[in-house]
């Protein structure tokens, strides 16, 4: 019988793929990450935070501000001032949202706005 995978873990493994970790069979056939660089193998969730502290580095290095909002972390566009999740912020900043990135390493279509089209804030009013 052949696994079936939903959306989400399909999004999450192509997440993990592109940032160069390597889906790899352990040494007792369970699934493990191999890390770019020391081809080491993790466990999907070290791999996972790694992506996220990697993510959130990036974001902050290009500007990009974390802010709390009813407990969830987002991140504000330092060009727009919007709010955006995580994800869908190191997207918008690498150009993988629609060709383009928030900072001027691409294009910026698609720089103040979400995936869905919607800001999730709008910017402060300071």
């Amino acid at each position: 019988m052949t696994e079936r995978r939903t959306g989400e873990e399909l999004w999450r493994r192509r997440r993990l793929e592109q940032a160069g970790f390597v889906l790899a069979e352990g040494p007792e056939g369970e699934n493990l990450w191999r890390e770019p660089g020391t081809g080491r193998l993790l466990p999907e969730s070290r791999v996972e935070e790694l992506v996220r502290q990697q993510e959130e580095r990036e974001l902050r290095e290009a500007g990009w501000e974390p802010e709390e909002v009813e407990g969830v972390r987002y991140w504000r566009n330092p060009n727009s001032g919007y709010l955006y999740p995580r994800q869908a912020a190191h997207d918008l900043e690498s150009g993988e949202d629609e060709g383009g990135g928030a900072s001027g390493r691409g294009s910026s279509h698609g720089a103040d706005r979400p995936a869905d089209g919607e800001p999730h804030r709008q910017p402060n009013e300071s």
